[in-house]
């Protein structure tokens, strides 16, 4: 999700142009390795950090009534993080209540998993759903994603706008830190990508208002963003890329503003 621009350097002595393009090739191969879905773990186990932040999808096929929690999925979260998830094929709408179209999973709250039967009751068929899971960040905003497609979050679609300079280093996890999506410190910022002329639409969950004013200091506890996110409204961000193939998104108080990025 993060993304590292590259500037004309031109103007520098050989030399130091041949070290920035070795910098640039290792931003490169992260970037690779994540559309790839060849993310660097911190950890061998999967184990994450206090701040690693992870988005995942889940297919499940022919079950019937099983319960996950977040300790279940890997890279495996730290206990304490909330998720809202979503399923594919039943999009939130513009507006909508978070709790009439996204579920609710910690490592106590389980998401209850089934697949429908095959039509008619005949069998020779096999049943799926996939699902986007997505965590709670701070105040309770979720980047939902992308829900026409499979995949709602792909680093060939979303990227983050503030990529922290351990991010850059090549040798570190693949995981998100929540600042990188945070401009100033609450709400969202973050990059769409695509081709120009192409049309997009990115569902976030903006928290209820008064609990997220509530959390948003130091009392921002995670039981405290998963009310405010399930108390809150379906913000659909939707835009038709420039020339740049770019734009910037940011959210705040309920709204998000989406502004052309520059070539």
């Amino acid at each position: 999700m993060r993304h590292f621009p590259i500037e004309n350097d031109y103007h520098l002595p050989r030399q130091a142009r041949d070290k920035k393009n070795t910098e640039r090739l290792k931003h490169e191969r992260r970037l690779f390795c994540r559309a790839n879905s060849l993310a660097r773990l911190a950890n061998i186990d999967g184990s994450s950090s206090a701040d690693d932040r992870w988005w995942y999808t889940l297919l499940a096929t022919d079950v019937n009534n099983e319960s996950l929690v977040s300790e279940m999925l890997f890279p495996v979260p730290p206990k304490n993080l909330s998720f809202v998830v979503s399923t594919f094929g039943e999009a939130c709408a513009d507006g909508a209540a978070a709790s009439s179209c996204l579920k609710p999973m910690t490592a106590t709250t389980p998401l209850g998993v089934a697949t429908d039967p095959c039509p008619g009751g005949k069998g020779g068929c096999r049943n799926w759903k996939v699902y986007g899971v997505a965590p709670v960040l701070s105040g309770g905003w979720a980047i939902v994603g992308e829900q026409s497609k499979y995949v709602t979050m792909s680093p060939q679609r979303i990227v983050a706008a503030h990529a922290s300079e351990l991010a850059k280093q090549s040798d570190e996890s693949d995981a998100l830190a929540e600042s990188e999506l945070q401009g100033g410190g609450a709400g969202l910022s973050f990059i769409i990508i695509g081709a120009e002329g192409e049309k997009v639409a990115i569902t976030v969950l903006a928290p209820a208002a008064a609990a997220a004013a509530a959390g948003s200091d130091e009392t921002d506890s995670m039981e405290r963003r998963l009310a405010a996110a399930m108390a809150g409204k379906v913000v659909l961000v939707e835009t038709t890329l420039g020339a740049s193939g770019k734009a910037d998104v940011s959210c705040a108080t309920g709204a998000c503003k989406v502004s052309a990025a520059a070539l």
